[in-house]
């Protein structure tokens, strides 16, 4: 069965998690590296999604000023 896909607000809490138990000093190195690891892969993840997002949210505005744009001086 092939891994199911976590949504963005999932890789969030995920990485959120990761960055709590690293700052644990309890926390073996071996674990914490392998966490750190983890971690780098979410937040490039997530700092793609985010800007997948932010570069449709320019079009929209493109789009909507087009929209809203006067035709002419109605004076």
């Amino acid at each position: 069965m092939p891994k199911k896909k976590n949504n963005f607000e999932q890789d969030i809490k995920r990485l959120s998690e990761i960055v709590e138990e690293v700052e644990n000093s309890d926390t073996p190195l071996d674990t914490a590296i392998a966490l750190y690891k983890e971690g780098i892969e979410l937040a490039a993840k997530c700092g793609t999604v985010l800007k997948q997002y932010e570069d449709e949210i320019h079009v929209l505005q493109k789009d909507a000023e087009l929209t809203l744009a006067p035709f002419g001086d109605e004076s």
